[in-house]
């Protein structure tokens, strides 16, 4: 886990490889997503809208 927070943050503004990320580790960040359930929270406090509606647009359930 702490493998995938320190890949986030560093490509924090990169919409395309933080995709690659998601889809990489799907089912990890599924049961995570389930064990926090603020991590929207978190969606929005550390990504600009820029990069939520490009994540989006890439199929990213953010």
């Amino acid at each position: 886990m702490l493998y995938l927070l320190s890949r986030f943050f560093r490509n924090r503004e990169n919409a395309d490889k933080l995709a690659e990320i998601y889809y990489e580790n799907a089912e990890m960040l599924l049961e995570l997503k389930n064990r926090f359930p603020d991590w929207e929270n978190y969606i929005n406090q550390y990504l600009s809208v820029e990069v939520r509606t490009k994540l989006l647009a890439k199929g990213v359930p953010i």
